[in-house]
């Protein structure tokens, strides 16, 4: 039997070759390759059988087609409706190749035409008569047809890879298929209007109305979106000048998956959210977040409690990991908190007023871990007080461990700063660490102490966790750090459960997309999102306003890197709340392959998820509490 040493070469080498892999597999810009369906494949591009997208037959995709989109130096002036069923096995695919820098092609919808072939006559129509109804409502929209039933029919398992996307925003217009022009109002660069099993990855979606919007309505299922993941995105710059209606992410979906994602502030002059969720069960992770009026809205569901996402077992519990968090009140736009977690415009618990109890459920238990959190600013009068969750109700619950919370004030005096507003549950497991200011329970600890608690079951780390730059916005963890192996301590069984059932397996890049394999190179897992020493890519620097508007100033990816573009894994569909751990998958070769479906939800790892993102928005009040006097 070889001893260690005599095995160290060959060990590096696998090392060195699966690093090589990975490289290519997590690139930025990733150079993504043509597919091959496995019922038919429509070219698109410059000598391809389509030039245009016109006519390609969107409102007939079935199982097993797929879509190539071609780079090309100028952009596609269309748009186009998708109404298909794909299976786990024969998904739906619309597929973008990059050029070899990995540009990736780009969709201008501003002064856009809708492209004939999304409605085909008959069964194949995707939009009715009536543009306001569906062509006005993004870009890319997928929903059921006029002609489809009710209630039953649903779009589903489709895939939108690998595009750039802009210019449905309020003040832009189209071309109906009707010949009229039209003008977008709050429209969408993807609207999902209903379906199952969405995967939206390696999207850049900026000047829009929303960014990603998903509906729910009707107290439905039917009528929402269950199981879409949205991966490895840049949603940025969306939103509407002097509203707080629209927002980057509008998410409204039984069990989505959000993850690997930079999600940065809004349009100059929007009120909305940087991320906003009406969802159930919803895992969210290794996400790059720069907070807007809010940095992430989760909150109850609307128009779903009959038999809806209101219904569902899962409803209530969600689970945030891995996520760096940053909210800058030098920029433009900023939040007076972290999160807030649980209800809002049917009402939050304020101050000496009787407990509240909604007329719907809320959100209600949040699992919140390996997160790292970062207030930058001074105290002002723009960010006088501050906390870390904004909890709406008495009993509204986060379970905290194994997270960082730095507020970074420089030499100024930083702003009074507490764990929640004047409402709620937060148990600090483990080990968590602050530092830069005094966080205490509540913004104002006098006012009904008997509506929140802060329940301290570990140990609270009170020093500098010597980040590698934190002026410079670089969060990784220096080998000297108190937080490094700092993750291992003994938690409660459930939370022990939750951790297995998910385990921290990647983490975010900062200021970009994609996500970075982690695994714990110590005796135990580090604080925060960035283990200590593990290989990490992206920009240090804030550039959710700057980025260009080519797609290789912004690209990101896990799963489709010219290497992987086309491979794919196959399983069961999963919910997401198994969806953390790896699955299997068989690749095919770098230059095609099947569309064969995957497993949704599995790691990213799983290089073609059989999960697209659904966003829902409808009307979904944001306003800070500083600001607040929430309207519908």
């Amino acid at each position: 039997m070889r001893s260690l040493k005599q095995l160290q070469p060959i060990l590096t080498l696998c090392i060195f070759i699966l690093a090589a892999f990975q490289s290519n597999l997590f690139a930025d810009d990733p150079v993504t390759a043509a597919r091959t369906g496995t019922h038919a494949t429509y070219n698109v591009g410059p000598g391809k059988t389509y030039v245009e997208p016109d006519a390609v037959p969107w409102g007939s995709l079935q199982a097993g087609d797929v879509v190539n989109i071609y780079y090309r130096a100028t952009a596609y002036k269309w748009k186009i409706g998708i109404r298909g069923q794909g299976t786990q096995a024969a998904p739906i695919v619309i597929n973008g190749v990059t050029d070899a820098s990995g540009n990736r092609p780009v969709f201008d919808f501003s002064g856009a035409r809708t492209a004939s072939g999304s409605n085909l006559g008959g069964a194949n129509n995707v939009f009715s008569d009536t543009p306001q109804y569906g062509e006005t409502l993004g870009g890319i929209v997928v929903k059921r047809g006029p002609n489809d039933a009710y209630g039953v029919y649903v779009p589903k398992w489709i895939e939108i890879r690998n595009l750039e996307v802009h210019g449905a925003a309020n003040g832009n217009s189209y071309t109906t298929l009707a010949g009229t022009t039209a003008n977008y109002s709050s429209s969408a660069g993807v609207w999902l209007q209903q379906g199952e099993d969405f995967l939206l990855e390696n999207l850049v979606i900026y000047d829009n109305g929303f960014g990603i919007f998903m509906m729910a309505k009707d107290g439905m299922l039917a009528e929402a979106n269950q199981r879409v993941t949205v991966r490895n995105c840049r949603v940025y710059g969306n939103g509407v000048d002097g509203s707080y209606y629209e927002h980057n992410f509008y998410v409204q979906c039984k069990q989505p998956i959000i993850e690997g994602n930079y999600i940065g502030r809004v349009r100059p002059g929007s009120q909305g959210s940087s991320y906003k969720s009406r969802s159930s069960g919803e895992v969210f992770r290794y996400n790059y977040v720069e907070a807007s009026s809010r940095a992430i809205d989760w909150v109850h569901s609307e128009e779903q409690d009959g038999a809806g996402i209101v219904t569902q077992p899962e409803y209530g519990t969600d689970y945030a990991y891995g996520n760096i968090i940053f909210n800058d009140t030098n920029a433009p736009v900023f939040a007076d908190n972290a999160v807030h977690y649980g209800g809002d415009n049917l009402g939050e618990q304020e101050p000496n007023q009787p407990v509240l109890v909604p007329a719907v459920a809320y959100r209600k238990h949040l699992y919140f871990w390996n997160n790292t959190i970062i207030f930058r600013g001074k105290q002002s009068q723009q960010q006088y007080k501050q906390c870390a969750f904004d909890l709406s109700l008495v009993p509204t619950t986060v379970d905290a461990w194994n997270n960082i919370i730095v507020v970074d004030a420089g030499t100024s005096t930083p702003p009074d700063t507490s764990w929640v507003w004047y409402a709620g549950h937060v148990n600090l497991y483990g080990n968590n660490l602050t530092f830069g200011a005094t966080i205490v329970p509540a913004v104002d600890t006098a006012t009904n102490p008997s509506y929140y608690q802060i329940l301290l079951s570990g140990t609270l780390i009170l020093t500098n966790p010597q980040l590698a730059g934190l002026a410079s916005n670089d969060f990784h963890l220096l080998s000297s750090s108190p937080a490094v192996n700092a993750g291992g301590a003994l938690l409660p069984a459930a939370l022990q459960a939750v951790s297995t059932t998910y385990p921290v397996q990647f983490q975010p890049r900062l200021a970009t997309n994609g996500m970075d394999a982690r695994s714990p190179l110590g005796t135990a897992i580090d604080l925060g999102a960035l283990e200590q020493g593990a290989t990490s890519s992206g920009s240090s620097s804030s550039s959710s306003s700057s980025s260009s508007s080519s797609g290789s100033s912004s690209s990101s990816s896990s799963s489709s890197s010219s290497s992987s573009s086309s491979s794919s894994s196959s399983s069961s569909s999963s919910s997401s709340s198994s969806s953390s751990s790896s699955s299997s998958s068989s690749s095919s070769s770098s230059s095609g392959g099947s569309s064969s479906g995957s497993k949704r939800g599995g790691a990213p790892g799983d290089f073609l998820l059989g999960g697209l993102v659904t966003l829902t928005a409808w009307r979904l009040c944001s306003k800070p509490r500083h600001k607040q006097a929430l309207e519908g």
